[in-house]
């Protein structure tokens, strides 16, 4: 009887582990999300939106200048970071990750300016999270020079 009692609190405490996890994964996820979609939903909003990055006319698509001063800051942490540094690459990517927070919790554009930047900022940030999650130093390499290349293209259609 001893052993039935303690096979079921076994269970139990397997159970609720296991619960407790996922619930953990399922709030970050749905943290992540909310941070990632400030955008209008309704699709009156979305009619003229083009789905390829493109510029206003023959202008930069403008950002409001508090989600700039985090942008330049991701910039700077990029484009700055040396290989050899006291920082690994996966604490530049959590760095870089919390920025980029910053950027989805001010946000304040609307309209086709605000698709044009999340067409940019999503395979960015899933750039950043490719590095959290590399153990590999060629490929830890090869996503910073991915991410080079995606703030070049964010200078080409943003100011």
């Amino acid at each position: 009887m001893k052993n039935i009692n303690y096979i079921i609190c076994l269970v139990l405490v397997a159970f609720t582990v296991s619960c407790s996890e996922s619930k953990k994964e399922e709030e970050q996820t749905n943290e992540k999300n909310e941070t990632v979609s400030n955008e209008v939903t309704t699709e009156e909003a979305h009619e003229d939106i083009q789905e390829e990055l493109h510029l206003h006319g023959e202008n930069k698509w403008e950002v409001s200048e508090h989600m700039v001063a985090h942008i330049k800051s991701v910039d700077s942490l990029v484009n700055n970071y040396v290989v050899t540094s006291d920082k690994t690459p996966n604490e530049l990517a959590l760095e870089i990750d919390e920025q980029l927070k910053l950027v989805t919790q001010t946000c304040d554009m609307q309209g086709e300016a605000h698709a044009q930047l999340h067409l940019w900022l999503l395979p960015f940030w899933n750039f950043v999270d490719q590095l959290k999650e590399s153990s590999d130093p060629e490929n830890q390499v090869l996503i910073l020079t991915e991410m080079k290349k995606s703030l070049e293209v964010y200078h080409t259609f943003f100011e």
